[in-house]
């Protein structure tokens, strides 16, 4: 059996931590309701990924795993429903099409 191979992931823009605080000053990670994130790109920031495949990501800390959040597309626009608040970044795979170019030879 052959090993598989993984396409390289890279985010769209920086990662970044969502917080909302109660009015002490503590914070709430979690809520009842789910509420819904949009996040709009510059589509430069996705050349040679495939954008179809963005997605939202998230982790509770810099040492836990991105972990996948189903995400819907539209224009340079990914909208997401989530129930609570972490670190999140847009990660997409890389394309995994290549252009190859010879040597032209001429006598």
């Amino acid at each position: 059996s052959g090993s598989m191979i993984t396409p390289a992931f890279r985010p769209v823009g920086p990662a970044f931590i969502i917080e909302a605080r109660r009015p002490n000053g503590s914070l709430l990670m979690n809520f009842n309701r789910p509420f819904t994130i949009t996040i709009r790109y510059d589509a430069g920031e996705a050349t040679g990924l495939d954008e179809p495949g963005l997605s939202l990501y998230y982790r509770g800390s810099a040492a836990e795993q991105w972990q996948v959040i189903t995400t819907t597309h539209g224009a340079n626009v990914l909208t997401t429903t989530v129930d609570h608040l972490t670190q999140f970044a847009v990660l997409g795979a890389a394309q995994t099409s290549y252009t190859v170019y010879l040597p032209l030879i001429m006598r």
